[in-house]
């Protein structure tokens, strides 16, 4: 069919086209020609044209710089080759996309290496970083490469020369303020869009370092105070540290929420509610924190998850982690499960490690028909220590002491429990406390029971044998009773003293023990603070109050007690409703924060490492006490003084300044008087103020309203 154009139109005709009519010689001379002119210049990309044909090109990155080889694999036979494939698959997928694997076989046997392809290169580089030093098992460490290295190494020159010496990042003394002369400790306020460090200097707090957006979330201390986390969300977490608070290292984590150091500071667990990457399931990272590398990655995807989500023992040769019905061990060597087998615990609720021991105590609720259960097992061996079995159970908190000598089990039970419409409803709550006393034979148990009480939290002092139990009617939380107790070498458990009717939903415990504070946290009446000596708690040592009060902080010494009033979920926009003040373990206000029209946001004391000084030693400075408190009052009023010497000076100088400034206007103002007269018709207003004398006053009255009343005798 060819086309004939009549009058500027096409039209088909029904002529045919006569065979090889195209590229033959046969158009008529007025066809188009459609060859490119002599001159003519492509200047047209093959990118431009046929980009997306491109894009399926081989490059050397898709199968060169993503593929590992993973040597030092165990060697097994055909049996046992899907077995190892699943586990060497699931550890290089924590890392990235496994697009190919293959292992070579010889002899009906695997070679001892294998190849894996990932989605991209970075993954590959974070895969030999992350799995290079692995330890499958006792006789398989792996060695992992990238491909591109083989050739690399093929390649190396006979001529050795020496590495290069790589510039060590010092970073400064990480412990520096532990040296600080005069014993000041350190916290941190975020307020406004500032982050800053403060020196708990005698006379006021000093600034030692501020940043604004340091942080875009909050910030946390470390355990032993040696860096401080700063969140980004978009990014992930970064640490600081050293006297100057440079940047130790970041651990990218998008969309992170949580974090939690392991108790030695080795290890950093980050927590996002959501991932972002699709080829990044991992929701729960764990960092080596010195060389930033990701160890271990878990998914958590349960509709409520209570964090922590991973628990280190108090060491970090172990963390646990709990699963519907299985608690999971891992030695912190080889990021592997321990004895390569879970713990399987039917409808396991929670768990939690000793502070300074290898046990972990778990409890499982109560079913039809078998009791609520709290067992402790020691690890690696996981034997069972000691168990219990409690009745009519709604909920179980278990509580260790610090030094990890005692561990309360507190369990909330019921008198009656019914259903209705599917619900479990429980009457007549009550508590029991079990406390177990975990360095004694067998590990004895002592029971105390509050059943008139249908509300009760439990807090232990920290070095010590006392306790304390808030308890409060069922419903009726204004009315709290604070009762003392204290465990007897005997094996008894002796209440100290009991105070009804006092204001507070929580105890903060000295650090160092003996010293108390019953504070109100929550509610219309937050704001309430009783300091108290556990010695002698016939007497108060100080009742205060700071308005809105959401957050009490002993510092680590157990000196200072900072009180915060955090503008974090309120709906006032008033920045003086926010704010902190520093107490004296005695209750005596020290400061109170003025920072204008900035709101506080959060406020924490850094912490110390534990003492180094033996118990002999620390008893020897107990006794002498009272000389070290003479000396130290010595230190402090002659700081005072200097203080106020250099404030005086400080004062002097801006006064000098001032007076300057203002001979400078009188000078001027002298100047311009002829010129004010003129302007004022001849009136020297300069003397009104200095010349009261020569004037009269005036009093001009107005009635405002008239009443009249009406009086009976």
């Amino acid at each position: 069919m060819a086309v004939e154009t009549v009058d500027g139109d096409s039209k088909y005709s029904e002529k045919p086209v006569p065979n090889g009519s195209f590229g033959g010689g046969n158009y008529d001379d007025d066809s188009p020609n459609f060859s490119d002119p002599e001159d003519f210049v492509d200047d047209v990309s093959d990118e431009e044209i046929l980009a997306d044909v491109l894009r399926t090109k081989p490059r050397l990155d898709t199968n060169l710089e993503t593929a590992v080889v993973v040597d030092n694999i165990p060697v097994v036979g055909q049996d046992k080759l899907d077995k190892l494939k699943t586990i060497i698959r699931k550890l290089v997928e924590k890392y990235g996309k496994v697009l190919n694997e293959y292992f070579p076989f010889e002899d009906g046997q695997t070679k001892g290496y294998a190849y894996f392809e990932l989605d991209d290169k970075d993954a590959a580089k974070e895969a030999v970083k992350g799995l290079t030093g692995h330890r499958l098992d006792k006789t398989h460490t792996f060695v992992v490469n990238l491909l591109t290295d083989i050739e690399k190494f093929s390649n190396v020159s006979d001529d050795w020369k020496p590495p290069e010496k790589l510039v060590y990042p010092d970073v400064g003394n990480l412990r520096y303020w532990l040296q600080e002369e005069h014993c000041h400790d350190q916290y941190f306020v975020i307020y406004g869009d500032f982050t800053a460090v403060f020196l708990n200097e005698t006379i006021q707090p000093k600034v030692i370092q501020e940043r604004k957006n340091w942080t875009e979330a909050i910030a946390q201390w470390s355990p032993l105070g040696t860096y401080i986390a700063t969140f980004h969300p978009a990014r992930g977490i970064a640490l600081w540290g050293g006297e100057k608070f440079k940047q130790i290292n970041r651990y990218s984590h998008a969309g992170v929420e949580n974090i939690e150091f392991s108790p030695c500071e080795r290890f950093l667990v980050t927590f996002s509610a959501v991932t972002r990457d699709p080829n990044d399931l991992n929701n729960i990272k764990i960092w080596d924190i010195r060389s930033g590398i990701m160890k271990r990655g878990f998914s958590a995807s349960a509709p409520k998850l209570t964090w922590p989500l991973i628990k280190f023992n108090h060491d970090g040769l172990f963390f646990a982690r709990m699963t519907p019905d299985t608690l999971s061990v891992f030695e912190t060597a080889t990021f592997g499960l321990m004895d390569k087998r879970s713990i399987k615990i039917p409808t396991i609720a929670d768990f939690s490690w000793s502070p300074t021991d290898n046990i972990i105590a778990y409890w499982t609720p109560e079913t039809e028909n078998s009791p609520a259960r709290v067992i402790l097992i020691e690890i690696p061996s996981r034997d069972e220590i000691r168990s219990l079995n409690i009745y009519s159970v709604v909920d179980n908190r278990m509580v260790w002491q610090k030094n990890g000598d005692y561990l309360c089990v507190n369990a909330e039970r019921y008198n009656k429990k019914t259903k209705k419409d599917k619900e479990t409803i429980f009457a007549g709550k009550y508590h029991s406390f079990y406390i177990f006393r975990m360095r004694e034979k067998n590990v004895p148990m002592d029971t105390v029971e509050l059943k008139e009480y249908g509300h009760s939290s439990f807090s232990w002092e920290p070095s010590g044998m006392k306790f304390v139990v808030l308890s409060c009617p069922q419903g009726n939380t204004a009315s709290v009773t604070a009762t003392f107790y204290k465990l007897t070498k005997d094996g008894k458990v002796e209440q100290i003293m009991s105070l009804p009717k006092r204001t507070a939903n929580a105890a903060f415990w000295s650090p160092a023990g003996q010293h108390v504070v019953l504070a109100q946290t929550e509610g219309s009446l937050a704001g309430n603070l009783e300091f108290y000596d556990t010695n002698d708690l016939n007497h108060m040592l100080s009742r205060q109050e700071h308005h809105k009060m959401t957050d009490v902080d002993w510092d680590p010494t157990g000196r200072f007690v900072i009180t915060t009033a955090s503008a974090w979920g309120k709906s006032s926009k008033d920045p003086t409703e926010s704010g902190f003040q520093i107490f004296s373990a005695m209750g005596r206000q020290l400061f109170k924060s003025a920072f204008g029209n900035s709101h506080v946001f959060m406020v924490c004391w850094r912490p110390r490492p534990q003492t180094l000084l033996p118990k002999q030693h620390m008893e020897e400075i107990k006794k002498k006490m009272k000389q070290y408190s003479l000396m130290f009052e010595q230190q402090d009023n002659l700081h005072r003084r200097q203080v106020s010497k250099e404030l005086l000076e400080k004062h002097r100088g801006q006064k000098e300044v001032f007076q300057v400034i203002r001979d400078r206007n009188d000078v001027r103002v002298a100047r311009q008087k002829r010129d004010r007269i003129e302007l004022r018709g001849g009136i020297d207003t300069d003397d009104f103020l200095n010349n009261v004398q020569a004037y009269e006053e005036e009093i001009v009255e107005f009635l405002l309203s008239t009443k009249e009343e009406l009086c009976q005798d």
